[in-house]
């Protein structure tokens, strides 16, 4: 005869702390791998990309051309200095109607500048930064600035220097103004001129890098988790083993 013991299904309740965002699972096959994936793409900050840092970019002139269009290039320059080495959006040109267009920048869409602007901002040391825009043939740029000075805040856990002790995923840039006018103040009277301004935002995404300890954290979560399946199975051969009563 069959026993009328209702069994209960398990049930992972939420974590205080860290571990908040682990939400009740109550699928029997899936509880344990449903809680981790929880745990790693969406609990735990060690794994999940955010905005780091961003930086507010802006200027203006005029060159001798008729022109609509304008290219903003991010890099670095050495000890100071205004020999900037443009590394990342070199090949971004944007006319107006291109205001509030997110122009996004990885390792896999230009590896070498990639690497070498993300060593640059990620090696525990003073670097400094800039950024040129190119309007017709000429433009003009801003060069030497600290990385601290450079960006408006860095993000909790900074060294008060840099981004060291993150992982880079990607940058973005988005224009929030850009205008063109032309022959504008025309200083020479000839009709070839173009006034130009702009602003922009240049923003960082990453993640901190992982540490010992959150990896530690994460094989004891899975214990536990684990124990816990163990322990529901056994009580559920205990019940289908009891013999009926009453």
């Amino acid at each position: 005869m069959r026993s009328n013991t209702r069994r209960t299904p398990l049930t992972v309740r939420p974590f205080a702390g860290p571990m908040s965002a682990i939400w009740c699972v109550k699928t029997k096959s899936f509880s344990i791998f449903s809680a981790v994936y929880l745990f790693l793409v969406v609990g735990s900050p060690i794994f999940g990309q955010s905005l780091l840092t961003q930086a507010f970019l802006s200027g203006g002139g005029g060159v001798n051309v008729i022109t609509n269009s304008l290219n903003l290039s991010i890099g670095y320059s050495t000890n100071g200095g205004r020999d900037l080495t443009e590394l990342l959006f070199r090949n971004v040109w944007v006319q107006t109607p291109n205001v509030g267009q997110v122009y996004t920048l990885g390792p896999g869409d230009d590896p070498a500048d990639f690497a070498l602007f993300t060593q640059v901002l990620t090696d525990g040391a003073v670097s400094y930064l800039g950024y040129g825009a190119i309007v017709g043939p000429s433009g003009g740029s801003r060069s030497g600035i600290t990385e601290a000075n450079f960006f408006s805040y860095l993000p909790p856990g900074n060294n008060g220097i840099d981004l060291a002790g993150f992982n880079i995923s990607c940058y973005s840039l988005v224009f929030t103004s850009l205008k063109f006018d032309s022959p504008g103040s025309n200083p020479g009277m000839s009709g070839i001129w173009t006034d130009y301004s702009y602003s922009a935002t240049f923003s960082v995404f990453g993640e901190p890098a992982p540490e010992p300890a959150s990896l530690s954290l994460f094989c004891v979560v899975l214990g536990v988790l684990l124990a816990i399946r163990r322990c529901h199975q056994a009580m559920s051969r205990s019940l289908r083993a009891s013999p009926d009563r009453g």
